[in-house]
């Protein structure tokens, strides 16, 4: 009987975390990222670079063949937003794809959650106006690239949610 029992902490989460990574393109803090959720066992991360830009599109020789697929905007940002638990736009440009913001304000609005990681192709433009009271920076306007580190800090909440609490982790205070 002494050795019948055995205490122990079992995490149970109902459902995967379903993420949609979208980056402008491809550098070392998006492949950090990808890295950390797709190591998570519960976040099924679905994740695109837009390669292809106007200049792609837009060609003189409209036959000539093009190695990278488009990315599928319309798809992902009009019928299959809804199925993700969470959003991250990394140095997305709004510019060219602005067109979506307002898909992407409604599925906030409906519940859906949203990271946005700025960078030169991102918050730094300023086309994110449509994001603007969702957003805790100003949105509307573009603004100077900070080149210096930085080093987040994380509210209670924040150093509780299973995206974050790393962090919190990494400096004992979690």
């Amino acid at each position: 009987e002494e050795n019948n029992g055995r205490s122990f902490v079992v995490k149970v989460l109902r459902d995967k975390v379903r993420v949609l990574h979208v980056a402008g393109r491809p550098d070392w803090d998006v492949r950090a990222l990808r890295t950390l959720l797709k190591r998570d066992p519960n976040v099924e991360l679905l994740s695109y670079y837009i390669l292809r830009d106007w200049d792609d599109i837009d060609r003189a020789d409209q036959t000539a063949p093009m190695s990278l697929i488009a990315f599928p905007t319309d798809e992902l940002f009009r019928s299959e937003l809804g199925s993700f638990d969470l959003l991250i736009l990394h140095n997305f440009d709004a510019l060219n794809h602005g067109n979506y913001l307002a898909n992407i304000k409604k599925y906030v609005l409906d519940g859906g959650s949203l990271v946005v990681i700025g960078g030169d192709m991102g918050l730094a433009e300023g086309h994110y106006g449509q994001l603007a009271g969702l957003l805790p920076v100003e949105s509307r306007s573009r603004t100077a690239m900070e080149k210096g580190p930085y080093r987040p800090e994380l509210t209670p909440a924040g150093a509780r949610h299973p995206i974050t609490a790393w962090m919190a982790q990494a400096r004992g205070t979690g």
